[in-house]
């Protein structure tokens, strides 16, 4: 019995010392490599929903309000009928803001397309206390501003800052839909010292919605369906705003220090953005080229080459976590054209024999603002002075800023692919 006992114990040891390999002999530890992580939103739910629509009354929306029918008046009376026809339960509580907060009837909230009375209380209208509005905005429930977003330079730093702190970096998503319609009446914030200015056209107002990006989509989808709503006056901030990609890595002809290999798994293949690589012990670079399809979410701000930048993560069989390895994985030349992406990508590993392993995402550079749609341009002006003619003041700033600062926050990620390295 103590022979075979030893034994035993001579067999556990051979196999911990020997069977499991040193720490550069066996696969590094598996990334998740399944895009969910980059394209998959909570799926859409047409159950109940808790909605609660706010109405700007401060002195720059009076306008809005005019005999007969107008595209206002009609946004008005949809609200209702529109988040009823998207989820089949819903719980829908009116609010009117500006310098505060107060609760209205649904019977008040729809007198405003052509009575002027709940814009004319000297107690409210006066300024626009932004930060106490969008407070209880959460991802459960769709919160929608009717609003002008007229907002002088000294206002916008103020509006941006409180859309960030109270929704942007509580993983709340923004959207943002444009309806134009008749205008008659005076533009001026009141509490700014803008002068006031005298408005006889068509103006912009905006439906400023926060929540989840699934439930803005489909209010969005429906609201597209409005003959008075242009279909492209829709923008979103999102989370995820790519809804699909496809990744090719080859090595370049001419770099002869490294070559392709075979992926570690076969299992790996269903992935599609896994890619296999060796290189000898003595080298210390090697050249591919990538090549990404891109579907981004058509609601999104645009982005170039520019905004691409790689954020590298780094493994190896020794080593359970990960460390960032930016220097290791570079990318340069990058290109877009349509919805392909180009790159080249300088592998460097300085590292002595072993196996190795990169995660590569490809996310947006917060220091280059990302490009607003062509509508938002159109109808936005820095000058007091075009707000006479229907424009709508620094309304492309205020949306740019708004942009950077989720960027900078949430960090949105636009793609993502897997390198293996083995060095002998």
């Amino acid at each position: 019995m103590h022979k075979v006992f030893r034994f035993n114990i001579f067999i556990f040891l051979a196999i911990v010392l020997f069977g499991c390999g040193g720490g550069g002999d066996h696969d590094p530890v598996e990334w998740n490599f399944d895009k969910s992580e980059i394209t998959e939103n909570k799926p859409a739910s047409t159950a109940t929903l808790n909605v609660d629509v706010y109405l700007d009354v401060t002195g720059s929306m009076e306008g809005f309000s005019v005999p007969g029918q107008s595209n206002f008046g009609r946004f008005i009376d949809d609200i209702e009928a529109t988040c009823q026809n998207t989820w089949r339960e819903t719980d829908i509580k009116y609010y009117k803001y500006g310098s505060r907060v107060d609760s209205i009837s649904r019977e008040e909230f729809v007198s405003a397309k052509n009575e002027k009375t709940i814009f004319t209380d000297g107690t409210i209208n006066n300024k626009t206390d932004f930060a106490n509005a969008i407070r209880n905005t959460t991802s459960q429930r769709v919160s929608v501003f009717i609003t002008d977003l007229f907002y002088s330079n000294n206002d916008i730093n103020a509006v941006v800052r409180t859309i960030k702190d109270k929704c942007i970096e509580k993983g709340i998503e923004v959207g943002v839909a444009g309806v134009t319609s008749d205008f008659n009446g005076s533009v001026g914030d009141l509490g700014q010292g803008l002068r006031r200015i005298k408005v006889d056209k068509q103006r912009t107002l905006f439906a400023l919605v926060f929540g989840d990006q699934t439930n803005i989509d489909l209010l969005f989808r429906s609201l597209r369906n409005k003959p008075y709503i242009t279909g492209d006056q829709f923008l979103v901030f999102a989370n995820k705003p790519t809804q699909s990609f496809e990744v090719n890595l080859e090595k370049d002809r001419q770099s002869k220090q490294i070559n392709k290999s075979s992926l570690p798994k076969k299992a790996y293949e269903k992935y599609g953005n896994v890619f296999a690589f060796t290189m000898k012990e003595r080298e210390t670079h090697g050249l591919a080229h990538l090549e990404l399809i891109l579907q981004k979410d058509q609601l999104t701000p645009g982005y170039g080459a520019a905004n691409i930048k790689a954020q590298v993560f780094k493994r190896t069989a020794s080593e359970k976590d990960s460390v960032a390895a930016d220097g290791e994985v570079k990318i340069s030349n990058v290109k877009i054209s349509g919805a392909k992406l180009t790159s080249d990508l300088e592998i460097t590993n300085n590292d002595p024999e072993g196996k190795y392993s990169y995660a590569v995402y490809f996310t947006l550079d917060n220091t280059v603002p990302l490009t607003m749609p062509q509508w938002v341009k159109d109808i936005s002006s820095a000058s007091v002075d075009s707000v006479a003619y229907g424009k709508t003041l620094n309304l492309e700033k205020l949306l740019t800023d708004v942009s950077t600062s989720h960027v900078t926050a949430m960090q949105p990620k636009i793609a993502k692919f897997y390198i293996y390295l083995e060095k002998k």
